[in-house]
């Protein structure tokens, strides 16, 4: 891939998380898209809507109570994301 083909500077952040299937399902109900899920080797996954990505792994043991993981997601109209997420 030429340089000039690479999107601009990003993070992505990759999170764990119990169940593949049940982070997907709270993430497709407020509007991400599936872009990426591998039946193999590895129960991963990666979610985008707009320009925002993030990505999942499950981790055996994981209890997210414990869990110390954050991520911002920053967007101009907090009421609209607000009230889709409520909604599902």
């Amino acid at each position: 891939m030429a340089t000039d083909d690479l999107p601009p500077d990003q993070s992505i952040p990759i999170l764990p998380c119990q169940t593949i299937d049940d982070q997907l399902a709270v993430y497709e109900a407020i509007g991400f898209e599936v872009t990426y899920r591998p039946k193999a080797p590895n129960v991963f996954a990666a979610v985008r809507r707009g320009p925002i990505e993030l990505q999942f792994f499950t981790m055996k043991g994981y209890e997210p109570s414990n869990s110390y993981r954050t991520c911002y997601v920053l967007t101009a109209d907090v009421d609209r994301v607000y009230a889709t997420s409520a909604t599902a």
